[in-house]
């Protein structure tokens, strides 16, 4: 499409993942990884022995992505045992050997309640809740009265929720605040087009109010676009604008992938962190507008005070990763988005670092004292998607924008991984053989 962002043809972006896989897999990572294991396991030895209330199960609600492996992968450290729900049987994600069971249920929609509540019935304590997707929060929190007395729950309040999903009431709250967000039009039908040329400068942003939407997830997983101009942003327009009531275009803050900062952290009934991550991407997939795949740990007090500022505010409590981005020409930190009640792909990283996160949300969901190992040190530790890191690192090759040494570089020092472990390596593989099937697939019908 004229306009959109140049990239390496996503064909050449999967055939090549396994040599570039193998790469950043390297023999001094394994040596590494070995004794922070026997570490990890022994610490989880210790803590096991001096506490004892760790007999609560943990039900994981979408265990499909790396995001539920991660929760399943952390409990099973701490020996706590874990019981899951699927979407997908065939998910990378259930090619773990971490869970105790793994159910399948459909998280998108009111099946999974149900089979909550006759998962629950079943157990002999009242397990700890987590729920891995957007729509799965959602869902929760409109049937949190049939649950809260199965489940310990720890999810702000309902209102709270759909203020965050909701792309479009989140900046006018955030503006409305005083809280620095990019500029921003709402796009409720074609008239509104106008206005974009009137008030932002290209290029500018075109996404939904939700990008989980089942609506507009049967049109597309890509959760935002990148318009030059007008004219590919009308383009956009016309293309999208039955998959959501309404879309936002929103000026693109001046900055590279590197620019973007996360605060990760917990947060308890009184809104208070009990535990904080901040780290920043590195690169993300796809460039400028995805998700990141390789991150670093770093120390970013700006963007910790507004997370603790705007949650504060929101009176929240449970998981929230607050995104921001620092303009490259005015200096000043931009809000991008909240991603809330849900671990996400780098909750692994946090964890990693030494970070309790999550079994910081499973004590203090229950009313335990939270764990010692709450405080970052920032030592600059990285993580990376392997598959995803791949991809974009080949996009910004083909485009010119990133030369093999600078590659290199960035994939040294002490690396985590999203799907990667030698303990669990069913769901890395799973990808890697998933990945292979498209690739095949498009070179065939080619």
């Amino acid at each position: 499409m004229p306009g959109c962002l140049a990239a390496a043809p996503t064909g050449q972006h999967e055939a090549v993942f396994s040599l570039v896989a193998s790469t950043q897999l390297s023999k001094k990572t394994h040596r590494q990884l070995i004794p922070d294991m026997q570490s990890q396991g022994k610490a989880a030895r210790v803590l096991q022995e001096r506490n004892s209330d760790f007999s609560a199960p943990v039900v994981i609600v979408g265990i499909d992505d790396e995001r539920g492996v991660h929760v399943a992968r952390t409990m099973a450290r701490h020996g706590i045992k874990t019981i899951a729900l699927a979407k997908n049987a065939k998910s990378v994600g259930a090619r773990t050997r971490t869970c105790r069971k793994i159910l399948v249920a459909n998280t998108d929609s009111d099946d999974v309640i149900n089979k909550l509540v006759e998962l629950g019935e079943s157990l002999t304590s009242k397990a700890v809740l987590i729920p891995c997707f957007d729509t799965v929060v959602s869902l929760i929190s409109q049937h949190r009265d049939r649950l809260a007395g199965l489940y310990h729950l720890a999810l702000p309040h309902a209102d709270t929720i759909d203020l965050i999903r909701d792309k479009a009431r989140f900046y006018e709250f955030a503006e409305a605040n005083d809280y620095v967000v990019p500029k921003t039009v709402l796009l409720r039908g074609p008239d509104d087009l106008n206005e974009v040329s009137r008030q932002l400068r290209f290029p500018c942003i075109i996404k939904p109010v939700d990008s989980k939407s089942l609506r507009w997830q049967a049109v597309t997983h890509i959760k935002a676009f990148l318009a030059d101009n007008e004219t590919v942003l009308r383009e956009l327009y016309e293309r999208y604008r039955d998959a959501a009531d309404i879309l936002i275009a929103q000026e693109m803050v001046e900055g590279n992938d590197s620019s973007i900062y996360t605060c990760l952290g917990y947060y308890n009934a009184q809104s208070e962190p009990l535990v904080e991550f901040t780290s920043r991407k590195l690169r993300q997939w796809p460039p400028r507008t995805g998700v990141g795949c390789l991150a670093e740990e770093v120390r970013q007090d700006e963007v910790r005070e507004t997370a603790r500022r705007l949650l504060k505010q929101l009176q929240f409590r449970g998981l929230c990763s607050l995104e921001m981005k620092q303009d490259a020409c005015d200096g000043k930190f931009y809000i991008i988005e909240a991603n809330i009640g849900r671990p996400t792909g780098r909750s692994a990283h946090a964890e990693a670092c030494g970070v309790e996160l999550l079994l910081t949300l499973y004590c203090d969901a229950q009313g335990l004292p939270p764990p010692e190992q709450r405080i970052q040190s920032f030592e600059r530790r990285k993580w990376m998607n392997i598959r995803r890191d791949a991809m974009s690192s080949l996009s910004y090759w083909w485009r010119g924008e990133l030369k093999f040494l600078e590659w290199w570089r960035s994939i040294q020092g002490d690396m985590s991984y999203a799907l990667f472990s030698w303990r669990d390596p069913g769901p890395f593989l799973g990808e890697i053989t998933n990945t292979f099937r498209r690739a095949l697939k498009k070179l065939f019908r080619k």
